[in-house]
């Protein structure tokens, strides 16, 4: 579960600087 957390919040962080 934590792993599927981390997962996102770097998926929304890539979004972000995209």
């Amino acid at each position: 579960m934590e792993i599927l957390e981390m997962n996102v919040k770097e998926d929304h962080i890539h979004m972000i600087l995209s």
